[in-house]
């Protein structure tokens, strides 16, 4: 009775394991494409120490806070309000599924209040990209949401469009 109790415990933790190491190493190859992509372009990139965000992006300007939201292209983010996002998993194009998750984490960065001599753009990078990312604009109306619109106080840009649309943030 003891061994297979042992051996799924055992089972348990390799699976936790494994899961920590590969999150470990897609937010490494994250980093590397940052720094990568947008040093090439003039800017600094460092990792954040703090909670509130994962990124610092600097340019001579402009100071970028970036917090790393997971969600792949099956995924629809819906942003209700400011603090407030939907990530529906879609079943196909057009039909949401019946799985809804709120994204906390964006709240941190939304409520993060830093001064700075230069001009403050706090980005969510979507990894490795969400398949539609729609704002409620009120009750009837939705946009879709893009790099260069300006939701409340924020950006949003997926993964895949950080190479050619990271300047308009």
């Amino acid at each position: 009775m003891f061994w297979p109790i042992l051996g799924f415990i055992g089972s348990v933790v390799a699976g936790i394991i494994v899961a920590l190491i590969y999150q470990h190493k897609q937010k490494e190859k994250i980093t590397n494409y940052l720094i990568n992509i947008l040093t090439k372009k003039g800017y600094k990139v460092s990792v954040s120490k703090t909670k509130q965000h994962d990124y610092i992006i600097e340019s001579d300007k402009k100071l970028y806070l970036v917090k790393l939201i997971m969600a792949n292209n099956r995924n629809e983010i819906v942003m209700a309000n400011a603090q407030r996002w939907y990530l529906n998993a879609m079943r196909d194009s057009t039909k949401a599924s019946k799985n809804i998750r709120i994204v906390s984490e964006i709240v941190p960065l939304v409520t993060y209040d830093v001064t700075s001599n230069k001009e403050l753009v706090k980005v969510f990078l979507i990894y490795p990209g969400a398949g539609k990312i729609v704002k409620y604009v009120n009750e009837s109306e939705i946009i879709f949401v893009t790099p260069k619109i300006n939701c409340w106080n924020y950006k949003v840009i997926n993964y895949g469009d950080i190479e050619e649309h990271f300047d308009e943030l």
